[in-house]
């Protein structure tokens, strides 16, 4: 009986000294589970890819918004239209894109913010076939 008794409270005590070493960072290994970066830009990617031959418009979900940060094309001599609630009496601004006069590439580095409720219209002057290609992340309000 008492080898028994010994053998438990030698479990426990063994017990009691790694759980005094391990238990911190197994708690702080919880923790970096449990909160998270809402803000970080590669959680909520968002992507458009689309042909010219369009008038595309997206809708920013309630409580949230996007943030379009880089612009590409291919394009010959037209001009890519991007616009925030262009159709209402609160017309947010209208974004152009080129690539010149002449048949290219159009990469544009950007920071568009539109914002929940907010309704966004991607249209082209002189349709020429164009692809476009639009590239953020939404984040949480």
């Amino acid at each position: 009986m008492r080898n028994k008794l010994l053998a438990v409270a030698g479990t426990i005590a063994v017990s009691a000294l790694l759980g005094h070493f391990y238990a911190k960072p197994l708690l702080a290994q919880v923790r970096a589970v449990l909160i998270q970066n809402e803000d970080e830009p590669a959680r909520h990617v968002w992507t458009f890819n689309g042909y010219s031959a369009f008038e595309n418009s997206y809708t920013v979900p309630a409580g949230q918004t996007l943030v379009i940060e880089e612009v590409g094309s291919l394009c010959g001599a037209s001009v890519w239209s991007l616009a925030i609630d262009p159709l209402s009496s609160t017309n947010r601004g209208y974004f152009y894109f080129a690539a010149g006069n002449s048949l290219g590439a159009l990469s544009q580095h950007t920071r568009i913010y539109v914002r929940a409720g907010q309704t966004f219209t991607i249209s082209e002057f002189t349709d020429r076939g164009d692809l476009l290609s639009l590239h953020g992340y939404i984040i949480n309000n």
